[in-house]
């Protein structure tokens, strides 16, 4: 399914660059900033390290910010570098472990930094694109497991490598300043094939033309 996912994705990215369209031809490099918002899509093997459970824990949405930087190849064609640092997926969960009354609380945070290649088509003022991205994710994981008689404590990280998908569009409130609103699937590979996540960006990007 992921591979399908990339492929479709990729498939889309290109069939965009091969078009041209009626905007501005002369962007060059630009940055941008956003804010995001990622719903958990973890594995159910993404557990507590609690061996006596193999509770799953709902980790629900977290807040992010995304920063990039690019250079237009083409009106239709960039490449980016784009960072997301996702805050915290937080959860406290109660349940019993052989009659034992048990406390989990949970924070992940996670960190993508990855190269992208992105394809675009529109109209003078928007811009619709495919984005595909492959690099480097941390997750960074806190637990605290509290029982009746006694406090764990344990944090660990892992890095490895990432895929993100997307798609999006961008507005042009003028000529070298853009809005735009990009909704992704971003998935880890090898040690962190069980982290898993829609991420929803809204921010802006100022090009500084050729």
């Amino acid at each position: 399914m992921k591979k399908l996912l990339v492929f479709a994705v990729l498939a889309l990215v290109l069939s965009f660059s091969t078009f041209s369209y009626a905007g501005t031809d002369d962007k060059g490099v630009y940055i941008g900033i956003g804010g995001s918002v990622a719903l958990e899509d973890f594995d159910e093997d993404f557990d507590i390290n609690y061996a006596a459970t193999d509770e799953t824990l709902d980790r629900g949405t977290s807040w992010g910010v995304n920063a990039k930087a690019g250079y237009y190849m083409s009106p239709s064609f960039s490449v980016e570098l784009d960072y997301c640092n996702l805050f915290e997926y937080e959860s406290s969960q109660d349940f019993t472990v052989s009659g034992t009354p048990v406390n989990a609380e949970v924070d992940v945070k996670i960190t993508t930094i990855m190269p992208q290649i992105k394809g675009c088509v529109g109209t003078e003022d928007t811009s619709l694109f495919g984005v595909v991205g492959v690099g480097y994710m941390n997750v960074d994981v806190d637990e605290e497991i509290t029982t009746s008689t006694t406090t764990v404590k344990r944090s660990y990280d892992e890095s490895d490598i990432c895929v993100k998908l997307g798609v999006g569009v961008d507005y042009f409130v003028i000529k070298y300043l853009s809005i735009g609103l990009e909704a992704d699937y971003v998935y880890g590979l090898g040690d962190l094939d069980d982290v898993e996540y829609w991420n929803f960006i809204l921010g802006v990007c100022y090009y500084f033309g050729m």
